[in-house]
């Protein structure tokens, strides 16, 4: 029994229209993967972000509380030699 023209354009157009399907599917699947990577790499550059800000953060509170206690030694050692020098020099 052979195939009517009818019968083998159908069957061509519905081999056709599953290959734009699977075609579609593809594509689609591909965008929702790319769309994943997308958020995920967000999220991490977030964390990065606020991991490297905490730590830049409690670095600089660090380095400020140094430069404070050094200052205020500075201070301390130059109100001291002040001191014995006006000591020194009144008598």
């Amino acid at each position: 029994m052979s195939k009517t023209r009818d019968e083998e354009w159908f069957a061509d157009d519905q081999e056709q229209w599953f290959a734009e399907q699977k075609r579609d599917e593809d594509e689609l699947q591909a965008l929702r993967e790319e769309q994943y990577r997308e958020q995920v790499m967000e999220e991490v550059i977030i964390e990065f972000k606020q991991r490297y800000m905490s730590r830049l953060q409690e670095e600089a509170e660090e380095f400020a509380r140094a430069w404070y206690r050094r200052g205020f030694f500075q201070g301390f050692c130059a109100a001291l030699v002040g001191a014995v020098l006006f000591v020194y020099f009144s008598s």
